[in-house]
């Protein structure tokens, strides 16, 4: 990997530790105001975290497929 590759990943990885920690607020804001694991809008905060090796397989499965 060159410099910048290794630069970008970590980038993006940051960027996913972002979204995933704002998932977790908004979720844990849910519960203090009552929301329970039945919730809607609470599963979909449960469901949404991205996985970092899973965001890059599918980077590159879309790259190999052009």
């Amino acid at each position: 990997m060159t410099d910048l590759e290794i630069y970008i990943d970590s980038f993006n990885d940051k960027g996913i530790q972002i979204a995933n920690a704002f998932l977790d607020v908004m979720r844990c804001k849910l519960t203090e105001l009552g929301a329970d694991s039945t919730d809607a809008l609470a599963t979909v905060f449960d469901n949404s975290h991205i996985e970092a090796e899973q965001y890059y397989m599918n980077i590159l499965s879309d790259d190999l497929s052009i």
